[in-house]
C-alpha cells in the first residue's frame, strides 16, 4: 500500500503551496484575510469531522471499498476546484477534498497497520508516516513548478487524476485483518482521552504542530513570500522545507 499512499498524498499536495493564494485571487481585492483562509479551514475541519466516521466506514465496508469511496470524493473536490471561479464554491470543494482525504488515508492506514506481530505493526506505521512526508515533499515542489507554468486550475485537474491512481492497486488490498493476541474491545476517543500519555502528546505535540502547519506554513508563509515577489515555484520550495 506504500505506492498507492504516495501517489495519493503526492496528488493532494500539488496545490498546497497556493491554495490560499488562489483563494485570495478568487475573493478579489478588499476581501478579508479570513475569507481566503476559509479553504484551509474547510479542509482541516472536514478531516476532523470525518475522521471518526471514516474509521467506522472502513470497518463496515472494508478498506478496499472505503479507499475507492475516498478517492472518488477527493477527485470530485479537485474537479470542482478546477471549474469554479467563486471563492465560496472553492471552499466547498476543499471541504469535499477533506472528507475524501480522511476516508482514503484511514483506509490505507488500516492496511499498512497490519502485521504478524507488534514489531511489524510499528514498522508498518512508521513507513506510513514516512511515505506521507515523502509525498508532501515531492507534491509541494512539483505543484509549485506546474502552477508557475500552466496555472492553478490545471494543477487542480492533475491532482484530481493522481488521487484516483490508488484505485489501480485496489486488487492488491485485502479486507481481512489478522488478529494479534486476544480480541480487542472497541477503542474510541473516550477511551483514548483517559490515557494521560495520549492527552499530553495530543495537546503539546499534535495540535500545536497542526496550528504551525496550516496557520503558518500553508497560510501565512505563501502569502508573505508571494507578496515579496517570489515566483510560485520558489514559494513551493519554501513550503516543502517543512516536510524536510
Amino acid at each position: 500500500a506504500r505506492l498507492p499512499l504516495f501517489l495519493f498524498v503526492f496528488g493532494e499536495q500539488l496545490a498546497v503551496s497556493f491554495n490560499v493564494i488562489h483563494g485570495r485571487e478568487l475573493a478579489g481585492v478588499g476581501a478579508s484575510g479570513l475569507v481566503y483562509a476559509l479553504p484551509i479551514v474547510a479542509f482541516v475541519g472536514a478531516i476532523a469531522l470525518s475522521g471518526s466516521y471514516a474509521a467506522r466506514l472502513v470497518k463496515q465496508i472494508g478498506a478496499r471499498k472505503a479507499l475507492l469511496v475516498g478517492c472518488l470524493i477527493m477527485a470530485a473536490g479537485f474537479v470542482a476546484a478546477f471549474w469554479t471561479s467563486l471563492i465560496w464554491l472553492f471552499v466547498v470543494a476543499r471541504f469535499v477534498n477533506g472528507v475524501g482525504y480522511a476516508i482514503a488515508t484511514v483506509a490505507l492506514q488500516s492496511v499498512m497497520s497490519r502485521g504478524d506481530n507488534e514489531q511489524a505493526v510499528k514498522s508498518n506505521l512508521a513507513s506510513f508516516t514516512s511515505v506521507i512526508m515523502i509525498g508532501c515533499i515531492c507534491g509541494a515542489a512539483v505543484g509549485g513548478v506546474l502552477a508557475e507554468r500552466v496555472g492553478f486550475n490545471f494543477v487542480f485537474l492533475v491532482s484530481g487524476v493522481l488521487v484516483l491512481t490508488p484505485i489501480l492497486f485496489i486488487g492488491l488490498i485485502t479486507d481481512d485483518e489478522p488478529h494479534i493476541g486476544r480480541r480487542q474491545e472497541p477503542f474510541g476517543l473516550g477511551h483514548a482521552m483517559r490515557i494521560s500519555n495520549f492527552v499530553v502528546v495530543l495537546c503539546l505535540v499534535a495540535i500545536p504542530a497542526k496550528f504551525v502547519l496550516h496557520g503558518y506554513v500553508y497560510y501565512l508563509a505563501p502569502l508573505y513570500l508571494k507578496d515579496m515577489g517570489l515566483s510560485q515555484g520558489a514559494v513551493a520550495r519554501n513550503v516543502m522545507l517543512y516536510a524536510l
